[in-house]
């Protein structure tokens, strides 16, 4: 059943939807991976290129479906290319030799296999020794049992909870919540007690597992989704480096391989977006209550994008980042405070904005942010904004009074984000604002959870933990305010997100309750 399971996977996707699982793979059986083409094959005809467990070179290309005589010769010149010219890499001479490797999710008919043979037996018209060598479908199959078919959900209700995902439509957002379980799940198995080799194994399989789980998302190129499922993922990799003090051997690669993987959502999420006239799907009459919501939530990512690459130190290109400042100007009339769930949008709005000197757009939207969660009579009755547990739709229904069953739960006159947002604008300046706000933000209950763990920190709930409940002073020392919001102080935050500025960033967009004040300080000091 798990050889249908993968096969049936492997022919309903194409070859970006298994290359990081097929990456994987290769880290697994003691590859060490060079480099992975983030948009496709290079100009080199190279996916992927990297050393084998002796240190020996080998690139490969991979390709989506059957491969007859037909489709052979339409890819024959990207196959020249992946035989012939030189691999390109700071790491690698120019006159290294290497092997290549076709790799596809099909068969290779027997005409092509014939047709390879002859080729290599005149070194493709090369005067060194020259050969290409294919990987199919069965071999894949074969491969991904041997190495991952025991990490796969064994529990019938884990497995069909699993499967779901598998099944699903894929053109709505991932239900995030849904996902951390069935990541927790997986790296919480009955043994106590695990071995680093162990923990290995269960952060390479679950690159696997959630490639597999995402595929319908893949299929519909819901790119936001995607970098959704990848950033949990990261997260509960990260977890488990800082719960047990995790040396990088174990998961660095794994890490790249999934960075990657969202730096190319991100890239096609701007495409996309860059060649629409309108954000709306469907038709406006049954769009218009959403479509706010959903340009704020683009509008978030793809600032975010741009500031995920500040803080990697590898910022856009100019013209990259103009086209992210022009879609801004396009459509942040749409922009709309929806819950909390959205807050982090609104500051990697705010935070883009402000560094292409928009101050009067970037602080006005950031300014009623914050008028709208301390002012009881801005609230949406009867519930006001829900808290970020609640999910971009759920939030969407509550503000909007399109549910049905009673809450049973006021969210009017307390805020998760309220003081990060208090200190934004306290460490960039603007008093005038805070000072007229100041009486209603005092009479505002601030919340916060501590993780007793701080390794808990990545999970959606945390196990254990005390829930900080205060009211800001009444009257309050500008300067001690100021002083407080530069604070150099990460304790109440994992050791490795203190030191990945830029996972941070992604961090609080898909795990919106995790945005804290050390975090937002965290992020805004290293970007401003």
């Amino acid at each position: 059943m798990l050889e249908k399971l993968i096969e049936n996977w492997l022919t309903s996707t194409n070859e970006r939807g298994y290359m990081p699982a097929y990456c994987q793979l290769l880290v697994t059986q003691g590859y060490q991976l060079l480099y992975i083409s983030p948009h496709g094959p290079d100009e080199a005809g190279k996916d992927i290129i990297a050393k084998n467990p002796k240190g020996k070179l080998e690139c490969f290309q991979l390709k989506n479906g059957d491969v007859g005589l037909s489709e052979f010769r339409k890819i024959e010149g990207e196959l020249s290319e992946l035989l012939k010219h030189p691999i390109v890499h700071p790491s690698v001479p120019a006159s290294a030799r290497y092997t290549s490797y076709l790799v596809v999710n099909g068969r290779i008919g027997d005409p092509v296999r014939t047709r390879i043979s002859q080729k290599n037996d005149t070194n493709w018209n090369e005067s060194r020794d020259t050969k290409l060598d294919y990987y199919q479908r069965d071999q894949l199959v074969q491969k991904f049992v041997q190495f991952y078919g025991s990490f796969f959900p064994q529990e019938a209700r884990d497995f069909r909870d699993f499967l779901g995902f598998y099944i699903a439509q894929g053109d709505d957002f991932i239900d995030k919540e849904h996902f951390c379980a069935f990541l927790e799940g997986h790296f919480t198995p009955d043994t106590k007690k695990l071995s680093r080799t162990q923990i290995y194994h269960l952060i390479s399989s679950s690159l696997i597992l959630t490639n597999y789980a995402i595929s319908p998302w893949i299929r519909a190129k819901n790119y936001v989704a995607q970098i959704e499922a990848w950033v949990c993922l990261l997260a509960y990799i990260y977890l488990q480096v800082e719960k047990y003090n995790l040396p990088e051997k174990y998961w660095k690669q794994s890490e790249a391989i999934v960075n990657i993987f969202i730096e190319s959502n991100f890239n096609s999420l701007l495409s996309e977006v860059e060649k629409r006239h309108h954000l709306l799907e469907g038709d406006w009459p049954s769009d218009g209550i959403v479509y706010p919501a959903r340009t704020t939530i683009v509008l978030g990512y793809l600032c975010a994008y741009a500031l995920l690459r500040r803080l990697q130190n590898n910022p856009l290109d100019i013209t990259t980042e103009a086209q992210i400042l022009e879609i801004n100007k396009k459509y942040d009339i749409k922009l709309k405070f929806w819950g909390e769930t959205f807050s982090p949008h609104l500051f990697t709005y705010f935070l883009f904005n402000m560094l292409h000197g928009r101050q009067l757009e970037a602080v006005g939207r950031f300014s009623s942010m914050l008028h709208g969660l301390v002012n009881p009579k801005k609230a949406p009755q009867p519930y006001g904004f829900p808290n970020p547990y609640f999910n971009y739709e759920d939030s969407v229904r509550i503000v909007n009074q399109l549910i049905i069953e009673d809450l049973k739960q006021n969210f009017v006159g307390q805020s998760y984000t309220m003081w990060s947002m208090v200190e934004t604008l306290a460490r960039r300046g603007f008093r005038k604002i805070l000072t007229g706000l100041w009486p209603r933000i005092s009479r505002t209950q601030y919340l916060e959870l501590e993780p007793t763990n701080l390794y808990d920190f990545f999970i959606w709930k945390a196990k254990k933990g005390k829930l900080v409940e205060k009211f800001p002073n009444q009257t309050q020392s500008w300067k001690a305010l100021v002083e407080n919001s530069l604070s150099d102080d990460y304790s109440k935050i994992p050791k490795i997100l203190a030191e990945k500025t830029d996972f941070a960033l992604l961090f609080i967009l898909v795990f919106p309750q995790r945005l804290t004040p050390s975090v937002i300080r965290l992020i805004d000091t290293k970007i401003s």
